[in-house]
């Protein structure tokens, strides 16, 4: 089960920062195909781009891609909204996500199309992607 809040739930600084990105006609939808993963709705987010969130996408080039936009990786473990979160395990990364605040992000939790686009809690993510370490890539 995928449970997520609807955009009438955010708080108005998640609403905003999602809006910001253009991906809020996202949450809690479909992709129409498997492929579409949690790299590519994250350089959709980093990017402003959404057309960016329909891709399948591998790390070395997701990096890059973060870095052309202006990230680089920050040493905390807190995140500000407009954060990419990266779930780490052996030095892979397993999972990203767009940090909105307010102790929420937008991901795409597989590469399957009945795994939708959703808001989770960030306190949750110990317990959805256990045994990873947080990188936090910033803009600026």
């Amino acid at each position: 089960s995928y449970e997520s809040l609807r955009l009438s739930e955010l708080p108005v600084g998640a609403k905003e920062i999602l809006r910001s990105v253009r991906l809020d006609k996202y949450l809690n939808t479909y992709a129409k195909h498997s492929g579409p993963n949690c790299l590519a709705m994250a350089s959709a987010a980093a990017g402003a781009n959404p057309a960016l969130s329909d891709q399948w996408l591998h790390w070395s080039p997701f990096k890059s891609f973060l870095k052309d936009q202006g990230y680089k990786t920050i040493k905390t473990s807190s995140p500000t909204a407009g954060d990419i979160l990266v779930f780490m395990k052996n030095k892979t990364a397993v999972h990203a996500a767009f940090y909105l605040g307010d102790d929420l992000y937008f991901e795409k939790p597989g590469q399957d199309f009945y795994e939708p686009y959703r808001v989770q809690h960030f306190k949750l993510w110990k317990s959805d992607w256990p045994e990873t370490q947080l990188l936090i890539f910033r803009k600026g």
